[in-house]
């Protein structure tokens, strides 16, 4: 029960909660595995590197040597502190390999992502709540790189129900019929050479579940035709036989994504199957695909990936012959890509360049002092975009300093706050305010202090 506990705290971004659970289980049972694989856990979650390592080593060197998941954890780990690697010195022609990359080298999958996509290993939540901005800018970016590389369908079909609101908004873009595969029978109308087929999100063993038409999503993936918003337990997919992943993907997820329109049970509840809820029923918008889909229509005609997105098309367009065959095939009319020119060096004092000095404190937050901590806490106030990232490193330094900042930001008048600007000091609270009356269900949540009576979706503030 205790450990089920600790782990429900963790599902919620109850960290400290969940570490001193499990200090108490580690004292009374030493040598235990379990609660030491959630508390590095936890310190993965909250990105400290520092004691994640030391920990590491010492049940390495101890009664868990020749382990191999906490030796590869304790790789993984050193590369995020840029460290070096078992028993030498800094590889010099070492890079950091974005998760772009690396799918698209190792395993010829086209990453769209939402912003999420930039990072090798990042420690994904169990329960991730897709915006309606992560859809604009996942279809966005897919209707980019079919204009660049010739991809030319003749229909759009949703496998799943969930994904019939994404081919509505696929096919009115491409100017398509738009279709979801009921009945098997329903197959044969459609030839995977020349159609779409669209996933919402795909579970290891896709291949051959019925409830996403397997078999017939996998011709589709042979004949480079497969588009999964997301796929769930992505490492667990390259142990499958056949095409592992889809050859175009939009996010590489952990255990459970939902989307705006269709989102799990456990979702709003912040719980976990190792939780104490489970097993509840998801939440479906009753309109019609095709309704949904139109709320989302304007603002895709007016997407702009901007310069960055422009250098990652010909990056790909260099990259083809690592694409899975069937999606190589379909990329031989590209279009030459326009030249982009060189992207102009950060200037002092911008927002890049405050970026980049970032993630020289994320690596060692230790050495944040008094002085440190006033600068960031002033960009904190000053750049909203930059606050999920600060809050991040903020929370590892000081969480106490940091909630008193926030709640002073909530405390202001309203005319004061923006409510964006609200909506996004209340995620970081822990409270997402999507459908719901936020002032009351903040008010209600700090006065009460439980973790059931939190609102819809309970999220960490560093997801």
């Amino acid at each position: 029960l205790q450990l089920g506990w600790a782990r429900a705290q963790i599902e919620i971004g109850q960290f400290a909660g969940a570490a001193a659970v499990l200090e108490g289980l580690e004292s009374r049972w030493p040598g235990r595995r379990e609660p030491l694989i959630d508390m590095l856990r936890v310190l993965r979650d909250v990105r400290d590197w520092s004691a994640l390592q030391e920990r590491l080593e010492a049940a390495l060197a101890g009664p868990f040597a020749g382990d191999g998941e906490l030796a590869a954890l304790l790789a993984a780990c050193r590369t995020w502190r840029g460290g070096p690697e078992e028993g030498g010195e800094v590889r010099s022609e070492a890079r950091n390999e974005t998760m772009r990359e690396r799918l698209l080298e190792h395993e010829g999958v086209v990453l769209l992502g939402t912003g999420h996509d930039d990072g090798l290993a990042i420690p994904w939540y169990s329960t991730y709540l897709c915006s309606n901005d992560d859809v604009i800018v996942t279809c966005g970016r897919l209707l980019g790189a079919a204009a660049q590389l010739g991809w030319r369908w003749q229909a759009v079909v949703a496998i799943d129900p969930a994904a019939a609101v994404l081919a509505e908004i696929l096919a009115v873009a491409l100017e398509l019929p738009a279709d979801v595969l009921g009945a098997d029978e329903d197959r044969d109308r459609f030839d995977p050479e020349t159609t779409l087929a669209v996933a919402s999100f795909l579970a290891p063993g896709w291949q051959l579940d019925p409830g996403v038409h397997g078999p017939w999503a996998r011709r589709c993936a042979e004949a480079g035709n497969l588009f999964a918003f997301g796929v769930l337990d992505w490492h667990a997919h390259l142990r499958e036989p056949g095409p592992a992943l889809p050859p175009i993907v939009g996010i590489a997820g952990g255990e459970r994504l939902c989307l705006p329109w269709w989102r799990l049970g456990e979702a709003r509840i912040g719980f976990s199957r190792h939780g104490l809820i489970d097993d509840l029923p998801p939440e479906i918008d009753g309109r019609t695909p095709a309704r949904i889909a139109a709320d989302h229509h304007g603002a895709l005609a007016d997407f702009d990936g901007g310069p960055g997105f422009a250098l990652a098309l010909r990056a790909l367009h260099g990259q083809r012959e690592h694409m899975q065959a069937g999606l190589r095939r379909r990329s031989d009319f590209a279009r030459i890509p326009a030249a982009t020119g060189a992207r102009r060096t950060p200037s002092e004092g911008s927002a890049a360049a405050f970026v980049r000095a970032l993630a020289i404190h994320e690596r060692a937050p230790e050495r944040i002092d008094d002085e440190a901590w006033q600068t960031l806490e002033a960009r904190f106030v000053a750049t909203p975009d930059l606050r999920p990232r600060l809050a991040d490193l903020l929370y590892r330094v000081d969480p106490a300093r940091l909630t008193a900042l926030l709640h002073r930001l909530l405390d202001r008048p309203p005319e004061q706050v923006l409510e964006t600007e609200r909506n996004g000091l209340l995620r970081l609270l822990g409270c997402d305010p999507w459908g719901s009356q936020t002032a009351e269900l903040l008010a209600r949540w700090l006065d009460r202090g439980s973790v059931s009576d939190r609102s819809e979706i309970v999220q960490s503030k560093y997801g």
